[in-house]
């Protein structure tokens, strides 16, 4: 029931901000009482995901792959290279293949110890 409550309260959230975006494209601004309103709901909303285990975290982005390998892989994808096609020569991050994948060497892709105990 909580977690229908949420979804319920997202979706009007989310209609309230189209609103506004469409006032304020326009020139005007949202009256006092429906940002107001806005903010109530935001709260109820984070109160109901507090009250069945949610919290709020950061996102953790020691995951994240370099710009350098996501802009790699996009250049295999655009360009439809395969097998033995590479894209870039080894640099300074690259395991010395190439990387014509553009994914991230495996070592990189290990979180460090120190943050996965900060963020559990």
């Amino acid at each position: 029931m909580t977690a229908r409550r949420i979804g319920a309260l997202e979706a009007e959230l989310i209609h309230m901000e189209d609103k506004f975006a469409t006032i304020r494209a326009a020139g005007g601004e949202p009256d006092a009482g429906s940002l107001d309103l806005y903010q109530r709901l935001a709260n109820s909303q984070r109160r109901c995901c507090e009250s069945i285990g949610w919290q709020r975290r950061p996102k953790d982005l020691t995951m994240a792959p370099h710009l350098r390998h996501y802009l790699d892989a996009r250049a295999v994808a655009d360009a439809g290279l395969t097998g033995d096609q590479n894209v870039t020569g080894p640099g300074p991050t690259s395991s010395g293949t190439g990387n014509r994948t553009g994914e991230a060497p495996e070592h990189d892709l290990v979180p460090l110890e120190s943050s996965r105990s900060d963020a559990e």
